[in-house]
């Protein structure tokens, strides 16, 4: 008579480790400068162009950091 044995395999599944947050710098969630007071008056012409300056250099800074912001929050998600 001969006997046959059952072998048997497993398989141990590890899930990953989950990873932890990103870090964004405080900088990145800062809120973006208001636009400029203009004064309730005729602006001369180098008041006007020193406003709008002043806007246009702010409207920058703050894309650049929601564009950052918005790509930390990207990569977390991958």
């Amino acid at each position: 008579m001969c006997l046959a044995a059952c072998r048997t395999s497993s398989t141990v599944s590890v899930a990953p480790l989950p990873l932890p947050p990103p870090r964004i710098p405080p900088s990145l969630t800062q809120p973006c400068r208001p636009v400029a007071d203009i004064p309730l008056r005729d602006l001369t012409m180098p008041e006007a162009v020193r406003l709008w300056g002043r806007d246009r250099q702010s409207l920058g800074e703050c894309g650049a950091r929601h564009d950052a912001l918005a790509g930390a929050v990207r990569a977390a998600g991958s």
